[in-house]
């Protein structure tokens, strides 16, 4: 996504590198998106509708915000301790997003009556 929403040669003013251009217009997709899941988001039962919710916050945050702040603190060669540093929680922010993401889901077919198992249950 970050290469086919990169507005080649435009450069978000403070920041050194057009790589980081994809933010803007994803921005607003993101709002868009979330608009429009909104009515789908409610109608979820509370737990399911929160986790979703916490989810989706802590991935966007991730990938936005923290991407925001990496493309201010990052230098031509991309390997300075500060843009590291963003980076990393950047990354990690995705990740948990996608792991609440998914424990939710599992959480919500439980309720359903849906079991997973990683082992098969012991004969008693």
């Amino acid at each position: 996504m970050h290469g086919l929403w990169r507005a080649e040669g435009y450069v978000i003013p403070g920041t050194s590198h057009p790589f980081f251009s994809w933010i803007i217009p994803a921005a607003f997709v993101v709002g868009i998106v979330g608009v429009i899941y909104v009515r789908w988001l409610v109608a979820l039962p509370r737990r399911t509708a929160v986790l979703f919710f916490i989810a989706g916050t802590v991935f966007v945050t991730g990938a936005l915000l923290f991407e925001g702040i990496g493309a201010f603190l990052a230098d031509e060669t991309f390997f300075n301790a500060s843009y590291l540093f963003a980076s990393t929680i950047e990354e990690t922010l995705e990740l948990a997003g996608i792991l609440i993401m998914i424990y939710a889901i599992l959480d919500y077919l439980q309720t359903q009556g849906v079991k997973f198992a990683l082992a098969p249950e012991p004969a008693n």
